[in-house]
């Protein structure tokens, strides 16, 4: 052993290098390596980010295709299914849009039968969700008991005795400004499983928002599911806890129904990004908003008309 030590000291001093030379390089050699490893990462994140943002985008064109075409929005929870569905024609899906009309007749469920699965709708950085889904949810508003359906979209026709708002929208509704209006938002499509930010919990009674926000964040891994754990699933439900989203809790929070009810859900914005998520404005322009953003400033982004909120 001695003579090996002995060998390879006489190596490194023939060679010009000292033990503690050696190191110094092995040192420098790691030390690249590690930032180039966090650069490439830095990189693959930043171009999942910018494909999920060039999603978002052609919803945005195909939004402002639809508006221009009937002079309102697209309606929520209509018969044919979500927001998505109405905007095929102006994703170069005609056909399925034909296709899904006619399954239309028979209910959501063959609505879903008649779909396929679009990439367009999926985010490259949450490659685990099911198949049928969809990352990108519409904005109903804050809070449907605070003040209704006051988001970018509502549903075309009263929903039973619901007081929530009804009607179609048109760009005039924005009190607040399209820039100042969030379309669509990132969520977490489900996938199979029980993770908490993929899925509906069981919620609290209250109509206070400060007071379910709080229990809703209190709720904990182990209390009971709602029985909706297909977030985002399938693309062409449009209805609460499916393919729309509300301003309740800011994003990367828990989803929970109110008592029971999902019309009433806090249903939440969230993503796999690094600190925040994408939000697509009625103007077209797409924000990546911070996941510790203040809540009020959220609320504000998600209402049409934001003047009631600091009553």
């Amino acid at each position: 052993m001695a003579l090996h030590s002995h060998r390879n000291g006489h190596w490194l001093r023939r060679h010009g290098f000292t033990v503690i030379e050696l190191i110094v390089v092995v040192s420098i050699v790691a030390i690249v390596l590690a930032l180039l490893l966090t650069a490439v990462q830095g990189a693959r994140e930043a171009a999942r980010r910018y494909g999920c943002q060039s999603n978002l985008r052609q919803l945005g064109l195909a939004l402002a295709a639809y508006e221009s075409h009937y002079r309102m929005m697209p309606p929520a929870m209509a018969k044919t299914g979500s927001v998505h569905v109405a905007l095929l024609p102006y994703l170069e899906r005609t056909a399925l849009y034909q296709r899904i009309l006619t399954a239309a007749e028979g209910g959501l469920e063959e609505v879903e039968r008649a779909a396929e699965t679009l990439r367009l709708l999926q985010c490259p950085n949450d490659p685990t969700g099911l198949a049928m889904g969809s990352n990108y949810s519409a904005n109903m508003g804050v809070w449907a008991p605070l003040n209704g359906f006051d988001g970018a979209f509502r549903p075309l026709e009263e929903l039973g005795s619901v007081p929530y708002g009804h009607g179609p929208l048109r760009s005039a509704d924005y009190i607040d400004g399209t820039a100042h209006t969030a379309t669509f938002a990132e969520i977490l499509r489900s996938d199979g499983s029980h993770d908490r930010l993929r899925v509906t919990w069981e919620g609290p009674r209250s109509d206070d928002l400060d007071e379910f926000t709080q229990e809703c964040l209190a709720q904990q891994p182990g209390d009971p599911l709602s029985g909706i754990t297909n977030r985002g699933t399938p693309w062409t439900n449009g209805h609460v806890g499916y393919t729309l989203y509300n301003h309740a809790i800011t994003p990367n929070n828990p989803t929970c129904n109110q008592n029971g009810f999902l019309i009433t859900a806090a249903s939440t914005a969230g993503s796999m990004h690094r600190g925040g998520l994408n939000v697509l404005h009625a103007d077209g322009h797409i924000e990546f908003v911070a996941s510790n953003l203040d809540r009020k400033v959220w609320h504000v982004r998600g209402s049409r008309d934001s003047r009631y909120l600091s009553r």
